[in-house]
């Protein structure tokens, strides 16, 4: 029999899977630090699902679908505990652009490396301190404040988020991408 997930449990996986990609950038940011090579393309492969995972399926279900319930349903404990995670989704998105950016100048200079791996550090330990918010606090409160009703319509926006707005199959891709990524 096949167990199914609440949406705090859904989002807690993706919190794992954005770990093993956390530690795959810290050994990246470890490499560059010591002026190692630049691995183009695992660093790629990061920025990347830092992009389409995190900000575009993981941010996207809560923003959309998560959050707005959240605070109908608990709106004062709810409502600030949504402000500070909204401002957190929108520092997160700017570290990550930082990193991209700083990126592309990497390629040209031992400077541009260390500039790298500091943005993509900073970016990393914030994402960390950020899932550790919301697995200690929004978790909890989603556990206990939404009906089972309320659950069972998250799961279903949950899936439409990862067909209709990444594509079919994106999610598992990107998955199966953390998993390599976490083994290299």
């Amino acid at each position: 029999m096949k167990m199914t997930l609440t949406p705090a449990g859904v989002l807690k996986q993706e919190h794992e899977t954005v770990g093993l990609v956390l530690d795959a950038a810290a050994r990246e940011i470890r490499c560059l630090g010591a002026l190692g090579p630049l691995r183009t393309d695992r660093i790629e492969q990061i920025l990347r699902f830092l992009r389409e995972f995190v900000e575009c399926c993981h941010h996207c279900k809560e923003e959309k679908f998560l959050f707005p319930m959240i605070r109908a349903c608990s709106p004062r404990e709810g409502g600030d505990l949504v402000e500070a995670l909204l401002e957190d989704h929108a520092q997160s998105c700017r570290l990550s652009k930082v990193a991209r950016r700083s990126f592309e100048a990497a390629a040209r200079s031992d400077v541009g490396a260390v500039v790298l791996g500091a943005g993509l550090d900073a970016c990393a330990r914030f994402l960390r301190t950020h899932m550790a918010r919301e697995d200690a606090v929004l978790w909890p409160l989603v556990d206990r404040s939404l009906s089972p009703r309320d659950q069972t319509s998250l799961l279903v926006a949950f899936d439409k988020v990862e067909a209709q707005e990444m594509g079919l199959g994106a999610h598992d891709r990107l998955q199966q991408l953390a998993r390599d990524l976490a083994r290299e």
